[in-house]
């Protein structure tokens, strides 16, 4: 009597895609190039690492604020990494789990002037208004001495602008673009309302009528 021959154990499926893969195709079909995808894996994993490589399932929105509070306190560059870390994080939840936690939680950079370009960006503002607010708020703190903003008000702006009428010397319009700038850093950054200023004014450059042609 002849014995049946041994049933062989069905081999298994395929396995499917790990959640890091998974989060590049879905990347990879929206974008049409592999660079955002390895971007959001990237920051998918350190979160994923940072909360014990629990699943993104099991967390919540305080999760996502805690993993980007620990990254505006560690990177060198914290808006930057902020920036990209939330849209990594935003396309992980909506796009691949559609989950929603709503709007991520940006917390604010640590450095001054950092605030000041995160300020900005929220508002929207040109790339060359940002460069520029950034680098009179920069001169602005030099000039005394890299003293914290915080410490000084109306006295040390108007002794600035004075100092760039009289020892810039500067053109009337770049010295009202200074004192914009610094509106903008105490008010929208810094969150002080400043007094009514007195500062030399720069004068402006008188223009003769053209009477005769070349």
């Amino acid at each position: 009597m002849s014995m049946p021959a041994p049933i062989s154990p069905a081999s298994p499926g395929p396995q499917p895609p790990r959640l890091l893969d998974q989060l590049r195709q879905t990347a990879l079909a929206r974008f049409g190039r592999p660079e955002p995808g390895e971007r959001y894996a990237e920051w998918a994993r350190r979160y994923l690492l940072f909360h014990g490589k629990r699943h993104p399932r099991d967390l919540g929105t305080g999760d996502v604020g805690r993993f980007l509070d620990h990254i505006a306190q560690s990177e060198k560059d914290p808006l930057r990494s902020l920036e990209q870390a939330q849209e990594a994080l935003t396309f992980l939840y909506k796009d691949l789990l559609h989950l929603n936690l709503g709007e991520p939680p940006m917390p604010q950079p640590p450095r001054l002037l950092d605030r000041v370009r995160h300020a900005i960006r929220v508002r929207h503002y040109s790339p060359r208004t940002e460069d520029c607010f950034v680098e009179w708020a920069e001169r602005f703190i030099r000039f005394h001495g890299l003293r914290h903003p915080n410490t000084m008000g109306g006295p040390e702006i108007e002794t600035f602008l004075t100092d760039l009428a009289v020892n810039g010397p500067v053109a009337a319009s770049t010295q009202n673009q200074a004192l914009c700038a610094l509106f903008f850093l105490y008010q929208q950054v810094l969150g002080i309302e400043l007094p009514r200023l007195d500062a030399l004014r720069a004068r402006r450059p008188s223009r003769l009528p053209t009477v005769l042609s070349p």
